[in-house]
């Protein structure tokens, strides 16, 4: 009897992997993204990620944008990935994650060989 059980209770969740894991919504958050270049915005952008998915953002210009959230605690860890292209394609720059509390502003800067630093901008929500 309880081998029946695990079974019916195994196959419930492969039949339907919704009760597998927990609603889309309930691990949604809301992220506002700014990119700058030497202090001037050059992309900014409002969006609504999952929890532990990578993400694309558009943004204008010569930028590839991609953020990832993980919850760490009462705050969230952003992973951002910043590429830029040029004549010889895209050049993934170094971008350190942050460790950003839910409603605060946090920052990064990006040093680069050729042309002024850039700042990325994130809260989450």
């Amino acid at each position: 009897m309880r081998k029946s059980l695990l079974l019916a209770g195994t196959l419930l969740l492969i039949v339907n992997p919704a009760l597998a894991q927990p609603a889309a919504e309930a691990t949604a958050r809301d992220v506002e993204f700014e990119l700058r270049e030497a202090g001037q915005v050059v992309a900014a952008s409002n969006v609504r990620l999952q929890l532990g998915r990578q993400a694309a953002i558009a943004v204008a210009g010569p930028y590839s944008v991609r953020l990832r959230i993980d919850a760490a605690g009462e705050a969230y860890t952003v992973r951002p990935h910043l590429s830029t292209g040029g004549p010889d394609g895209w050049t993934r720059l170094p971008t350190p994650p942050m460790t950003v509390a839910a409603g605060a502003r946090g920052q990064a800067r990006i040093e680069r060989v050729a042309g002024p630093p850039l700042e990325i901008h994130v809260s989450v929500r």
